[in-house]
C-alpha cells in the first residue's frame, strides 16, 4: 500500500491528522471547502473548493487512502466513489459509518444492541397513527423531553429541552424542525450527575486500545473542560470497565477501523448510559496530544494505516479547556501560556460566539491537580478578555 492519504475536511480535527500523518512518514493532503481553514496551513497538499463530483473522485483515484474530520459526506457523492470502484480506501468504511450515522440511527443501534440508554420516540414512529403508544411512552418521561434533529446537529446546535407540562412548546418545535425538511426524534430528559467520555481506536489488524474514560463539563451543549486520570480509581474504574466493554462490541459488531468517541451520562440510580457515538477523532481526548504517549490523531493515522496502534498511557492527571469565542470579535490572537498549560491554536480568522478557537492542556500528577487547574483557567480568563478590547 502507497502513503499518499487524503483527508476529507480540513478543520482542526484535520489540522492534527496531518501533523500526525506526517509524522508517521504519510504524504497527507487536505481537501477544504475553503483555503484559509486550520488545516491548510500545515506545509500538505491542498485541495480547496466545492466538493463536486468530479474532484471527489479525483482525490479517491489519486490517494491510497481517504479519511475525514467528520461524518457528513454526502450520500450522492460516495455513491459515485462506489461506482467507480474506490470505496474500499475509505476508512472507516462507508458500511460502518452508514449504521451511525445519524443520532437517529445511533440510538436504534443502542437499542438493538441492548446497550443502556435513554428511551426515545423516531420521528416516523411519533407523526403515525399508532398515537397511543406514542402518548404513553411521553407520559412516562418523568423529567422532561428532548428533541434532537438527527442530522448535522453539534455542539448544542439542534437540541431542544422542555419540562414536563409544556407539550406545546415541543409540538411548535416539531413543526418548525419539520418545515425545514430537518429528521428528528424525542427522548427522554435524563437527570445526569456526569458527563463522560471514552476515545478509542481499533485497527485493521483487530488491535484495540482506548483511553482513560474521562469527565467533561460542558455549557450549552459544548464541551468546556475535560478531566482526566491516567489510571481511574473507584467508581470512575468500574464505569470505565463497562464503557471499554460497550466500545468493544460496538467496533466490532460495525466491523469499525480508526479512532471514535462515545459520550456517556452517569445517573446515581441507572447507571451508565450511552448518550451519543461519535465516528471519528474528538474533542474529549485532545488532552492526548500532551499528557499520552500517543494521541487520538495519531493512533488514527496508525489504524487506517495498518500499523500497530500506540501506547494509550496518560499522565496521573490531565485537563483540556476549551478556547471558545464569547462574542463577534476580529482579534482572533492566541493566548499567553502560564507555567505548564500548552496551548493549541487552531489558526481562524475571526471569532464567534460559540466557536472554538483553540485549547489549552495541562498534566501532572494528582497532587498538583488544583494548581494545574488554577493556571489552566487564568490562561483561558486571560485570553477571554484579550478579545474583548
Amino acid at each position: 500500500m502507497g502513503n499518499r492519504i487524503a483527508i476529507l475536511g480540513a478543520g482542526q480535527l484535520a489540522k492534527y491528522l496531518v501533523q500526525s500523518a506526517k509524522r508517521l512518514g504519510f504524504e497527507p493532503t487536505v481537501v477544504a471547502s475553503k483555503p484559509n481553514e486550520p488545516a491548510c496551513s500545515e506545509n500538505c497538499q491542498v485541495i480547496a473548493g466545492d466538493w463536486k463530483p468530479e474532484l471527489f473522485l479525483e482525490v479517491f483515484k489519486t490517494h491510497d487512502l481517504v479519511t475525514f474530520e467528520n461524518e457528513w459526506i454526502s450520500d450522492s457523492l460516495l455513491t459515485l466513489v462506489r461506482q467507480h470502484g474506490f470505496l474500499g480506501k475509505l476508512y472507516p468504511s462507508s458500511q460502518a459509518t452508514h449504521q451511525v450515522r445519524t443520532k437517529w440511527d445511533q440510538k436504534q443501534f443502542f437499542l438493538k444492541q441492548k446497550y443502556p440508554t435513554s428511551r426515545a420516540i423516531g420521528g416516523g414512529e411519533w407523526m403515525s397513527n399508532n398515537k397511543q403508544n406514542v402518548e404513553e411512552l411521553l407520559s412516562s418521561f418523568k423529567l422532561g423531553t428532548v428533541l434532537k434533529e438527527s442530522e448535522m446537529a453539534y455542539d448544542g446546535k439542534g437540541v431542544f429541552f422542555f419540562e414536563v407540562g409544556e407539550r406545546y412548546r415541543l409540538d411548535a418545535q416539531i413543526e418548525k424542525t419539520r418545515a425545514f425538511n430537518q429528521a428528528w426524534y424525542v427522548e427522554e430528559k435524563i437527570a445526569f450527575d456526569r458527563e463522560l467520555a471514552l476515545v478509542f481506536t481499533r485497527s485493521r489488524n483487530k488491535e484495540f486500545a482506548h483511553f482513560p474514560l474521562v469527565q467533561f463539563e460542558s455549557e450549552q451543549g459544548i464541551c468546556t473542560s475535560v478531566f482526566v486520570e491516567g489510571d481511574n480509581q473507584g467508581l470512575m474504574a468500574t464505569l470505565e470497565k463497562q464503557a471499554v466493554e460497550i466500545a468493544r462490541d460496538l467496533s466490532e459488531t460495525l466491523d469499525w477501523y480508526g479512532t471514535a468517541a462515545i459520550e456517556f451520562f452517569f445517573d446515581e440510580k441507572r447507571g451508565l448510559l450511552v448518550n451519543e457515538f461519535a465516528p471519528r477523532v474528538h474533542n474529549s481526548a485532545h488532552f492526548s496530544l500532551s499528557a499520552s504517549e500517543t494521541s487520538q490523531f495519531e493512533n488514527h493515522i496508525r489504524a487506517i494505516g495498518g500499523m500497530r496502534l500506540g501506547s494509550c498511557r496518560t499522565a496521573p492527571f490531565a485537563m483540556m479547556k476549551n478556547l471558545i469565542g464569547m462574542r463577534e470579535s476580529v482579534r482572533a490572537v492566541p493566548p499567553i501560556n502560564i507555567g505548564p498549560v500548552q496551548s493549541f491554536w487552531y489558526g481562524k480568522e475571526e471569532i464567534r460566539p460559540g466557536r472554538k478557537m483553540g485549547h489549552v492542556n495541562a498534566f501532572g500528577d494528582l497532587s498538583e491537580r488544583v494548581k494545574i487547574e488554577n493556571q489552566v483557567n487564568q490562561v483561558v480568563n486571560d485570553w477571554q478578555l484579550s478579545t474583548m478590547g
